[in-house]
């Protein structure tokens, strides 16, 4: 459900206006699998740091790479110089895990130059990876030293210090409070709470039924309801991370006809290739958006959504499903030359994609990719007087008379000629 609300936010926006939400929803959950996992492994001294880190490049590394490959070869023949130019920028920022910190300082999520960002929607990524950078080691400290009481207070604690800094941030800086770790880390903390306080051993069958609705009601409902206006990620985003871990605490606690229908085949089956639909979905859609020059029409959203789930079942099956199999040895047996080697391929990789970047960032976006006349007009797109620095705004006209002038130059007793008043076309 969660990825489908994203993917439905994306193609079809008024469909469903909280959709984007649904990123929220894999917060909660990834902190629940992560730390559920940590902590069972830690429970019987078999955690180690080394192969956490290698099983999350498996499940995360390969498919994106592939991904960011032929995004941008698609780039490349659809957008023009200066998007290209930031495509490498933001390519960069994507590989080396600091996306959120980038499209923080370079525009909003919910703005229309978002639509010239193919990479925009890995800023989630990147604050995943930054929080599973440091959530590890506080479990490791902690664990093995305090009480399972004192570890659930920490928690606690550092959970609600996240949503204060979120809400301390929302009204005077929400794009800051959207894109950062310090202001989200309270949502991946819900889910590790849920994880850590074995919820399933104390709640009867009907408390757990009624649980996993109301869950469901408020996640529908924070899709149906939020806007991007909306007062978010703050307590705007309770609703939907609460919803979340109600349903997975039901889901532990007894079996119910929610757990079941999540269960079907089918949306098993959305479940495993979400990662890769996520991966897919926003590039095709940015980079069709860009071609068209207009907004899509619903066949068209509907054909790069297909195209999209076309994208992410080939991924996942010939890319996610190899890596993280490791070429058909089990997790239990596979050898520490077999990770050794996956290291090595990731890390080429990831020396390409940062290649590829570089190159974009300082051959200006490609413009050789176009004639002289199609060139020079693409520069003139991009170009700024070089007078504007000096130049713009009144106490500079005055500061620096002598060079922002048109025509005769004003006499000491005289008036100015001309005066030129307007935004940055006027430039």
């Amino acid at each position: 459900m969660a990825i489908a609300a994203v993917v439905a936010f994306h193609a079809f926006p008024e469909l469903v206006p909280g959709g984007f939400a649904g990123v929220d929803v894999f917060f909660v959950i990834s902190g629940f699998l992560i730390t559920r996992f940590i902590a069972a492994e830690m429970q019987v001294g078999s955690f180690s740091l080394q192969r956490f880190f290698v099983r999350r490049a498996r499940r995360l590394l390969p498919a994106a790479i592939v991904c960011f490959v032929v995004v941008t070869a698609l780039a490349a023949v659809v957008l023009f110089p200066d998007a290209l130019w930031y495509h490498g920028r933001s390519l960069m920022a994507a590989v080396l895990m600091y996306a959120n910190f980038f499209f923080y300082d370079t525009g909003g999520y919910f703005s229309a130059p978002s639509l010239e960002k193919p990479l925009l929607h890995t800023w989630s990524l990147a604050v995943e990876d930054q929080f599973y950078l440091t959530w590890p080691l506080l479990l490791m400290v902690l664990m093995p030293r305090v009480t399972r009481k004192t570890l659930l207070v920490v928690v606690v604690a550092v959970l609600l210090a996240s949503l204060a800094f979120a809400e301390r941030y929302v009204p005077s800086d929400p794009e800051f409070a959207f894109f950062m770790l310090p202001a989200r880390a309270w949502e991946l903390l819900l889910g590790a709470l849920v994880a850590l306080a074995a919820f399933e051993r104390a709640i009867e069958r009907g408390v757990a039924q009624v649980m996993a609705v109301l869950g469901m009601v408020a996640i529908v409902a924070s899709f149906a309801v939020l806007t991007p206006q909306s007062h978010f990620p703050g307590l705007g985003a309770l609703p939907v991370c609460l919803g979340t871990a109600a349903v997975i605490v039901s889901g532990l606690a007894h079996p119910s006809l929610l757990t079941r229908a999540l269960a079907l085949k089918g949306v098993v089956f959305v479940g495993l290739i979400s990662y890769s639909l996520y991966l897919w979905h926003w590039p095709l859609i940015a980079l069709t958006t860009y071609w068209l020059e207009r907004p899509m029409t619903a066949m068209e959203a509907g054909g790069v959504v297909v195209a999209s789930v076309v994208a992410a079942v080939a991924s996942w099956r010939f890319v996610e499903q190899p890596f993280r199999a490791g070429h058909g040895a089990s997790l239990a047996v596979r050898s520490s030359t077999a990770d050794m080697r996956f290291a090595l391929s990731m890390l080429a990789g990831c020396v390409l994609v940062v290649s590829i970047a570089l190159g974009l960032k300082f051959a200006r976006g490609l413009p050789q990719r176009f004639d002289g006349a199609v060139r020079a007009m693409l520069d003139q797109m991009v170009s700024s007087n070089p007078k504007r620095r000096s130049c713009d705004n009144h106490e500079n006209i005055f500061a620096n008379d002598a060079i922002c002038n048109f025509g005769r130059r004003k006499e000491a007793s005289q008036s100015y000629e001309l005066v030129l008043l307007g935004d940055s076309m006027a430039d």
